[in-house]
């Protein structure tokens, strides 16, 4: 799975000994901070999706923020 950029990206994320991440940095209609990334994945990883029905999702920390993982993009409609 890779990070891929889009129309919408606005803003590119650096950390080190991390991978740049694109994204698209935006707010909710109430002023709430948000970003959205787009990920891409193989033929492999598509398959095992097929098969398993499952994703996994891996943050570092001791909390995870509110997240959301969907099929389309908040932008897509516009």
């Amino acid at each position: 799975m890779k990070p891929v950029t889009n129309k919408n990206t606005n803003k590119l994320y650096i950390r080190q000994d991390c991978n740049d991440l694109p994204g698209t940095a935006y707010q909710y209609e109430d002023g709430t901070p948000a970003i959205e990334t787009c990920w891409e994945l193989s033929d492999k990883e598509l398959e095992i999706i097929n098969k398993t029905k499952r994703i996994y999702v891996q943050q570092q920390g001791k909390t995870l923020p509110p997240m959301a993982l969907t099929v389309e993009s908040v932008f897509e409609g516009e």
